[in-house]
């Protein structure tokens, strides 16, 4: 009897454990099940959503890539102002370009797809902009310094990049969400860009014809009334002269004030200052400042230096100048 309740104790242990077991794998099975289903829409959103972040990305990179194509052929048409603006926004499209292709690299999806992109358009927005670069710089336009590639060097990397990522845009069609990725274009690739850059280069309407002016003379204290030519002035001050000067080209120029005081006596002091000017811009030269002695005179000559005199202007003043004697209070 002992020997019959020990087997069926062991049978009902034995069912026991294998009920449970048979309950375990099917927990088991069912979390793998779920974990699988889990993971295939995980990746199905995650490739779907690297696919709209992808397109809208090259699609940006593909519409510059038309833009520069145009503007190089047609560059001969503008003028210097025109061809600058137009250079300076799609380099200011390009600079946000590497931020968003960084968003790219998380998750990592298959073969490292994502991060090969995001590396890839970072590359090809610093081989456009050194594209722009050289155009700019070639017409002496202005233009942010910097490192930059070359044009052998940028057109490799634009060349290399688009058979890189071309080769990939169906690697994701067989995966969970089926996307296919957009193609980068390569329209300016197929432009010698040095050739027509020399064109442009050579268009009057492009080309680069410095000049400076003086616009205006302004003097502390403020001279009483005279003729043309003449500064009357009030002794005891010194004499602070402002000068503001115009750059007539459209290109950064360097420029030189130099005023020269020579007194009747022969005493001879000069004071110069110099800045660089903005495009079509105008800057005031304000600090040169002389200390004539009451009673005196002098001439006052002023010259602008570091290009020639936009034609119909001046770059040279001349001045007679009279310091009146200083009044002095007569003592009680």
């Amino acid at each position: 009897m002992a020997r019959k309740r020990t087997r069926r104790r062991r049978q009902s242990i034995l069912w026991s454990s294998a009920v449970i077991a048979s309950l375990l794998v099917l927990i088991f099975a069912r979390d793998i099940s779920r974990t699988a289903h889990g993971d295939v829409r995980a990746v199905r959103s995650e490739n779907q959503s690297f696919a709209v972040l992808s397109n809208n990305i090259i699609s940006q990179e593909n519409s510059i890539d038309s833009s520069i194509t145009a503007l190089l052929v047609r560059g001969a048409h503008f003028n210097r102002a025109q061809l600058s603006a137009q250079l300076t926004t799609l380099n200011d499209t390009l600079r946000v370009l590497p931020a968003q292709a960084s968003q790219l690299r998380n998750p990592v999806l298959v073969s490292g797809i994502n991060g090969k992109l995001a590396t890839w358009c970072q590359v090809r927005a610093r081989a456009y902009s050194s594209l722009l670069s050289d155009v700019a710089r070639s017409l002496t336009l202005p233009w942010p310094t910097g490192p930059a590639l070359s044009e052998r060097q940028a057109s490799i990397a634009l060349k290399t990049t688009t058979a890189q990522w071309n080769a990939l845009t169906r690697s994701l069609v067989k995966q969970p969400g089926h996307v296919v990725l957009t193609s980068f274009s390569d329209f300016s690739g197929l432009l010698d860009v040095g050739a027509l850059t020399r064109e442009m280069a050579i268009t009057p309407s492009l080309q680069l014809a410095r000049s400076l002016s003086i616009a205006a003379v302004s003097v502390s204290p403020a001279p009483f009334p005279a003729t043309k030519g003449d500064l009357e002035i009030v002794g005891g001050s010194p004499l602070v002269v402002g000068v503001s000067v115009l750059n007539g080209s459209y290109a950064l120029q360097p420029a030189t004030v130099t005023a020269t005081l020579v007194s009747s006596t022969g005493l001879t002091t000069t004071r110069r200052e110099e800045a660089t000017l903005g495009p079509r811009g105008a800057f005031a030269f304000s600090d040169l400042t002389f200390t004539p002695l009451s009673g005196e005179r002098a001439t006052l000559r002023i010259v602008v230096t570091g290009a020639p005199a936009t034609p119909g202007h001046s770059t040279v003043r001349t001045y007679s100048v009279h310091v009146a004697p200083a009044f002095v209070v007569p003592t009680q």
